[in-house]
């Protein structure tokens, strides 16, 4: 096994940038990552070196350097990216082969949402999903809450699209905060399901959901649990890496959102009942796909064309991972260390 030390320790040096959230320009630098340690991160070159190239030649245009810095607001602890640029299509294109069957049929906060959305059931509600995958959540919400012609839906992956066509929904594939297709409607429902951390025009995405949330509008964001987020990489697993991902929310930071926007903060929660095996899964998946964007044996093991045989080297080497992470499996065992932050807010 690689003896590199995968642990990210985070520097806390002064820089001097701008929060997007709340303005403070008195922010840390946790740590930098290069443009081709970001393109391995989401592709590697050993296994798909055209593809990891594109990848490479998208990530230094979009950031316009070699490199990126990842840095926490300490009044408002939201950890973003600089520069603060959103992937494109064409980066998701070249970093994700995911289609509409992957999407996860079950989440705890959409069960959350639902139990919080108890007082409309029965209800003709009008509904807006942004980034609404395969239309796994609003299917749950029909016809109980919504009918279909009373939802409209963001999403701009093909496969994801044709899904939510198939439910009889409206969905686009386009910015929503420029859509001509939403101009002088409100809605009641408005939900944003892993969608905000990869967002950076911050003030005209929340400025346009309060233009189109109607008085008493509900509206529902689940983002990454940021303790989970430091927890991962302060224990050698997966990285949180820009352009993907380039802001972290907290509680503080939707606080903020709720005062400036003129909404109320209802409620903000992390799933503290995940269960211990669930968590302790997805950290050891994550660990072993950290180690293989080096030299590694996981890396070596990727480079494996037979699947089944690729398959039976990736749960022998993650077990070797795992063993030799102990105390980082044991952590697992807190229920702080839930996958999602669920924010409730509602306008007046």
């Amino acid at each position: 096994m690689n003896r590199h030390n995968w642990a990210i320790k985070y520097e806390q040096s002064p820089v001097d940038v701008k929060c997007p959230v709340c303005g403070n320009t008195d922010c840390r630098q946790l740590y930098s990552v290069t443009a081709e340690s970001a393109a391995q991160h989401y592709v590697l070159r050993e296994v798909h070196p055209e593809r990891h190239g594109a990848l490479l030649k998208n990530i230094r245009e979009l950031w316009g350097h070699k490199d990126c810095l990842l840095v926490r607001c300490p009044r408002c602890q939201f950890v973003f990216a600089s520069p603060f640029k959103a992937g494109n299509s064409s980066f998701y294109a070249l970093a994700y082969t995911y289609t509409a069957d992957k999407y996860p049929q079950n989440k705890w906060e959409y069960d959350e949402t639902i139990r919080r959305l108890d007082h409309r059931f029965g209800q003709r509600n009008r509904y807006l999903e942004i980034g609404a995958g395969s239309g796994v959540f609003v299917k749950k919400l029909i016809p109980d809450f919504v009918r279909p012609e009373d939802a409209t839906c963001f999403e701009y992956s093909s496969s994801g699209a044709d899904a939510i066509h198939a439910l009889g929904i409206q969905c686009l594939d386009h910015n929503f905060c420029n859509s001509s297709e939403l101009e002088g409607r409100q809605f009641d429902i408005i939900c944003l399901f892993q969608v905000l951390e990869h967002m950076a025009d911050l003030d005209p995405l929340f400025a346009k959901l309060c233009e189109l949330a109607a008085p008493q509008c509900d509206i529902f964001v689940a983002v990454p649990n940021p303790l989970r987020t430091e927890f991962q990489e302060q224990k050698g697993s997966i990285l949180d890496l820009p352009p993907n991902h380039v802001g972290r929310w907290t509680p503080g930071c939707f606080e903020i959102i709720a005062k400036r926007f003129e909404l109320v903060l209802i409620a903000c929660q992390t799933n503290r009942s995940q269960s211990f095996v669930e968590k302790t899964k997805r950290f050891v998946k994550f660990t072993y796909q950290r180690r293989a964007q080096g030299k590694t044996m996981a890396n070596r093991i990727e480079q494996i064309r037979n699947n089944n045989l690729r398959n039976l080297f990736r749960l022998f080497a993650a077990g070797l991972y795992a063993f030799g992470n102990v105390p980082g499996v044991l952590n697992c065992a807190d229920p702080d260390l839930g996958d999602s932050l669920l924010a409730h807010f509602r306008k007046p």
